[in-house]
């Protein structure tokens, strides 16, 4: 896989949204869905990527992670399971994050007599 997809630009896309993540919740100021559309949209996305990764692997026979290569059926599963749950914690963790650096401005901006999202988000850190 390193003849095609080196080493360092593998780095590279796997740690350049945690860097971009951390100054977009420090220069941006965001509204977040409902709990139950952001885990919902989470679990899709995730779903859908887990679901054409297992396909590719099963139509061509190469998996995108060396390690999956190597599992059988059962771990495999607990590992695109416990991947699912990996990005929605860290879906948790940087609306965490944001309501650190932003919760009370966030209301200022949103208004609490006109948005009651505004002031129950920001109770809730």
């Amino acid at each position: 896989m390193d003849t095609f997809y080196p080493a360092w630009l593998n780095h590279a896309v796997h740690t350049l949204p945690i860097i971009l993540m951390f100054a977009d919740v420090y220069f941006t100021p965001r509204t977040y869905p409902q709990k139950t559309l952001a885990v919902a949209g989470n679990l899709a996305f995730s779903g859908t990527y887990l679901t054409w990764v297992t396909y590719v692997a099963q139509k061509y026979g190469v998996w995108a992670y060396n390690i999956l290569e190597v599992l059988s059926v059962v771990p495999r599963s607990l590992f695109l399971g416990t991947s699912a749950a990996m990005i929605l914690g860290f879906y948790y963790v940087g609306e965490k994050m944001h309501f650190w650096k932003w919760g009370s401005q966030i209301e200022a901006i949103e208004g609490t007599a006109e948005s009651p999202r505004a002031g129950s988000r920001t109770k809730a850190q």
